[in-house]
């Protein structure tokens, strides 16, 4: 008898059934694998250059198209580390069963049906071919079935057609897997779903049993999380490197020219309940409402908001703590990175920011911690995470506000920054950037700007080039001297230059387009013009009538869309189109974050529909302030270019802007002012705005 042994010992015995090589039955060792989806085996990287064996039928490269396959990979499966289950090549030494218990069949097995020898059944996408006969597939075939079920011929670039059931047109369900002694062609008799014994209350479970890659559990992929981009913040969308996602509202949804204002504010988040009292609380509602529900802050803040259930001063003071928040935002998750390795759900994250926030201006850590792990413990499923508030805020106590200083001072999100820096220069952003950091003052507006002057003497404040007070403490706006008698009135220094340069006259005709919140009709107002003031928003016009009633200003107040009005012809009109307001983050510091610069476009066409409809109700010889709180030029110094275009008898009045305490650097080319929330760095900054005066 010939002997089993070879050159180097004995052969290993052989199974009978497949002639393989048996496993052997010494100490085992622990497999690797080159399947990174592989969890009961160690994971060995594939080498570099490591090429598969030839192909056993052919001798040529493996299928897939020219190239040699990659380790792990099947042939034209076209990803990095195998494909579906049972698509692999012929080194993967595991022993898989197809349907039926059959062992897979491996490159150079004779296939099922006649063909030529070293025939391709495969394309390059290791898909069947397109025109190939489908009818004896063993998917497609049932028991008693001699000539299959055969799907419905597809021509060459025709997309595949969903499959149909028996009875209708609607998609069939996904065939569910059946028992082993269950019949090929059997289909069970549907009934209620609590009354399928063979499938339980809620039917079998999937077949989890492949190495397929699996979705990673969590609210972000370790290490760290999400990290934030440069703008501090997670990208959002699915837009390449967190570009602006698609619009919550398609272009049916709503009338683009009526922003949304239901007159109550959208229900608080954050913790199970806002207790009374607790301004943190509301200011993390607050919080969680911006960031994750991207909605602005007035939205937030009115009638059944997180505000309601609290005291005038926790009002003020929940407010302000979200506005700190928002404007380090930055700041604040650099400083947490350090201390967590994923990032937890958004509430109990807002919690650590605005802890964050706290310590590092130099709150008492003490007050600061344990209200924020008694907060995290209101938060629903957020017991577990006290101890990591606790652990992560002390920490940050530890670091203290050198920590803070050292970080950089947070920038715009990138598809604000990026088209700003292209119109104004890296330097100009910066410094807007630092001035939109700084919690800026209070401006006010006297009503007679004759004792401008002594109004401020009076408040402590300081009288402004442009006759505006700025305060730079002012504490309770309505215990201030002078607000019962309506002797001034809350207007940023910017906002209120519009109306200067309209320049009214006693008894002229004046159209206030856009009025809310009313600031410039009370302007007008005082000059002594017959005003009549127009906003779609029936809530923001209330308040404007009850200001003019406070100050004892009178002007007629309209409710309904600009574009619909038909009065006049009138002497003058003062146009505050709705923008995208980038001109008022140092005030409104959730603009960057609730919104993304998806309707912008819309806003720039309104603000042309807006300056041609209201051309046609101005008197002959009239004038037409065209302004916006927006550093964009496309809505300002773009915007007046095409209305001189559009309108040939149209022209830019340039000496309406030769007024007192206007540096000669706000002015622009086209004739018109540009302000930057930088101007004025030494008095504390500006919003930012664009105005420009317009004749017929």
């Amino acid at each position: 008898m010939p002997s089993s042994d070879g050159p180097k010992g004995p052969k290993p015995p052989r199974t009978p059934q497949t002639g393989r090589p048996a496993r052997p039955t010494g100490p085992k060792r622990r497999a690797t694998s080159t399947d990174p989806t592989d969890t009961s085996r160690r994971f060995t990287p594939p080498k570099p250059g490591a090429r598969k064996p030839a192909d056993a039928a052919t001798g040529g490269p493996r299928r897939g198209g020219g190239k040699p396959a990659r380790d792990g990979e099947g042939g034209g499966t076209g990803k990095r580390f195998g494909g579906p289950a049972g698509a692999r090549g012929g080194d993967d030494t595991r022993k898989r069963s197809g349907p039926g218990g059959k062992p897979p069949r491996r490159d150079g097995d004779r296939p099922d049906r006649p063909g030529k020898p070293g025939e391709r059944r495969h394309g390059p996408s290791g898909k069947p071919p397109r025109d190939a006969d489908r009818g004896d597939r063993p998917w497609n075939r049932r028991d008693g079935d001699d000539q299959g079920r055969a799907r419905p011929p597809r021509g060459e670039g025709d997309r595949p057609q969903p499959r149909r059931d028996r009875d209708g047109d609607a998609p069939a369900r996904p065939r569910q897997p059946r028992g082993d002694d269950a019949p090929r062609g059997a289909r069970p008799e549907r009934g209620p779903r609590d009354q399928r014994a063979d499938r339980g209350p809620r039917g079998p479970r999937p077949d989890r049993s492949d190495d397929r890659p699996r979705k990673p559990r969590g609210d972000s992929p370790k290490p760290g999380g999400r990290r934030p981009d440069d703008d501090g913040r997670p990208p959002r969308g699915k837009g390449p490197q967190g570009g602006p996602r698609k619009p919550r509202h398609g272009p049916g949804d709503r009338d683009d020219r009526k922003p949304r204002d239901t007159g109550r504010a959208a229900p608080a988040r954050g913790p199970r309940a806002v207790k009374q009292g607790s301004a943190r609380a509301a200011a993390v509602a607050l919080l969680d409402g911006v960031l994750d529900e991207h909605l602005l802050l007035p939205e937030l803040t009115g009638p059944g908001g997180p505000l309601d259930r609290l005291d005038p001063p926790d009002r003020a003071r929940a407010q302000r703590l979200a506005l700190d928040t928002l404007r380090g935002l930055e700041r604040a998750d650099r400083m947490l990175q350090k201390h967590l390795q994923k990032y937890p759900p958004t509430t109990i994250r807002n919690i650590l920011r605005l802890g964050t926030t706290e310590l590092c201006r130099g709150e008492a850590a003490h007050g600061v911690v344990n209200e924020a792990v008694s907060l995290a413990a209101e938060v629903p499923h957020g017991a577990g995470m006290k101890g990591l508030v606790n652990a992560v805020l002390r920490k940050i106590a530890a670091e203290g506000p050198a920590a803070w200083d050292a970080l950089r001072i947070p920038r715009m999100p990138k598809w604000l920054r990026e088209p700003l820096v292209e119109a104004w220069g890296g330097d100009a952003i910066a410094a807007m950037e630092a001035a939109q950091f700084q919690a800026p003052a209070l401006d006010l507006t006297p009503r007679d700007p004759a004792e401008a002057q002594a109004l401020a003497d009076e408040l402590n404040g300081t009288l402004l080039p442009t006759g505006s007070i700025r305060i730079e403490t002012p504490g309770k706006i309505s215990g201030l001297p002078g607000y019962d008698d309506g002797r001034w009135w809350v207007q940023d220094a910017a906002a209120a230059l519009p109306a200067r340069l309209l320049a009214a006259q006693p008894g002229e005709s004046v159209l206030d387009l856009c009025a809310a919140p009313g600031g410039k009709t009370m302007q007008l107002a005082a000059a002594g013009a017959t005003v009549t003031a127009l906003d779609v928003s029936e809530r923001r016009m209330a308040l404007v009538s009850e200001n003019l009633a406070r100050t004892g200003l009178a002007a007629t107040c309209l409710t309904g869309d600009a574009l619909d009005h038909q009065g006049g012809p009138y002497d003058a009109i003062l146009l505050d189109a709705p923008c995208s307001a980038t001109g008022t983050i140092r005030r409104h510091p959730d603009l960057p974050h609730a919104k993304d610069g998806s309707e912008f476009a819309d806003l720039i066409a309104l603000q042309s529909r807006l300056i041609d409809h209201a051309l046609t109700l101005l008197a002959p010889g009239g004038r037409l302030v065209f302004c916006t709180c927006s550093l964009l030029p496309d809505e300002g110094e773009v915007q007046v270019e095409e209305a001189l275009e559009r309108h040939p008898d149209l022209s830019i009045d340039r000496g309406a802007r030769d007024l007192s305490g206007i540096p000669a650097d706000w002015r622009s080319d086209e004739g018109g002012l540009r302000i930057r929330p930088d101007h004025w760095a030494d008095l504390g900054g500006i919003d930012g705005f664009y105005i420009a005066v317009l004749r017929r």
